[in-house]
């Protein structure tokens, strides 16, 4: 294992309401349960709430990342499920909108754990500002 590059994928819509993280997190756990290795970002930064579904306190969120120069490995969370997840902050209005360079370095960072895993979920925002355009541009497959 290691040698292929997992799938990317996001679960997005333009509306809110719909069930993007509820999808996001019944499929992390059913591709965990085939013993897959998954790995699930809350890309909902303004609006966070998979750890909130999952009933799970990170102590760290890419919040952390961004702004406290936390390292990717201090935030990845596993949860009980057999998937991780990384957490985003919810009501931080610096969140919002990720500059070029906090794009870039996500990107750098999640592309470190390519060799472990075999699934990447991101589990967008509802509608089409900047970070939700970005992370379907990012990803190799969307579910709308």
């Amino acid at each position: 294992m290691g040698s292929t590059f997992p799938l990317v994928f996001s679960i997005t819509s333009g509306k809110g309401g719909v069930g993007k993280t509820n999808l996001s997190v019944n499929l992390a756990f059913c591709l965990a349960q085939l013993n897959k290795r998954v790995t699930l970002i809350d890309a909902d930064l303004g609006l966070a709430n998979v750890d909130v579904l999952l009933g799970l306190t990170p102590r760290k969120n890419l919040f952390h990342l961004f702004h406290e120069g936390a390292l990717l490995r201090e935030i990845l969370f596993p949860t009980p499920y057999g998937f991780d997840i990384l957490p985003a902050s919810s009501g931080m209005s610096e969140m919002l909108t990720l500059s070029t360079g906090q794009k870039l370095e996500l990107l750098e960072a999640v592309g470190e754990l390519e060799d472990e895993l075999d699934y990447l979920i991101v589990d967008t925002g509802a509608g089409i500002n900047d970070n939700v355009l970005y992370f379907n541009m990012a990803v190799q497959e969307r579910l709308v």
